[in-house]
């Protein structure tokens, strides 16, 4: 496997994310999970302006993104059932054209894509089998420190983003095949039996991941 490229690992360990947790090789095509682009971006200073509506017909499940930064960079996010199977195509059209500027302000444009700018990108390369609970503690401990983070700073909209990066149902078994939501959802009391040096989630953020996330999706 080739390596990790080098500006990318400089810009993901300057702010605190382990690569390996973050990007992949993708059958040659690296990728880059959006809650890390957007932890890039933040620490870049990119900011956008409201999206502009080019095309919608949500029959067809088409969704047309103009976004645009503060400094004039400006790209498309384009979503349609052909390119993509999310319940929520305007959130991933933003998405996609979000995290391209990203990258094009990383200096990462055309070395580094976005998992969110193709289903393939999410159904290989980054899926393991996780059989512990520690190991998808492990496997997914940047986006549940950055859950934890937004949740403190009642960013809640956030907090499901990353929740539904993680893969999984929390209410299936946890041995259907690659389900880190079910193994990661362990009483806060039970996080020693497990191996792991701290509960996952607070009583708190499980109420609000199980009672109130829906009504930020």
């Amino acid at each position: 496997m080739s390596r990790i490229p080098e500006k990318a690992v400089e810009l993901l360990k300057e702010n605190n994310i382990d690569p390996s947790q973050a990007v992949w090789d993708c059958h040659g095509t690296w990728v880059m999970k959006h809650w890390a682009c957007e932890m890039v971006g933040a620490s870049l200073g990119v900011k956008f302006k409201r999206p502009e509506i080019i095309e919608r017909d949500e029959s067809k499940g088409l969704i047309v993104l103009l976004v645009e930064t503060d400094k004039g960079e400006w790209t498309y996010g384009e979503v349609s059932k052909a390119n993509c199977k999310n319940s929520y195509p305007w959130a991933m059209a933003e998405k996609r054209a979000k995290d391209r500027l990203i990258l094009k302000a990383a200096g990462l444009h055309g070395v580094v894509y976005s998992a969110e700018e193709s289903d393939s990108f999410n159904e290989t390369g980054y899926k393991e089998p996780v059989r512990t609970v520690l190991d998808a503690y492990n496997h997914n401990l940047p986006c549940i420190q950055a859950m934890r983070d937004a949740f403190e700073k009642g960013d809640l909209p956030y907090v499901v983003q990353c929740w539904d990066e993680i893969t999984g149902d929390p209410e299936a078994d946890a041995n259907s095949g690659q389900n880190d939501k079910t193994l990661l959802w362990v009483a806060p009391a039970k996080y020693k039996d497990h191996g792991l040096p701290e509960p996952i989630f607070s009583t708190e953020l499980r109420k609000f991941l199980k009672e109130e996330a829906s009504q930020y999706r």
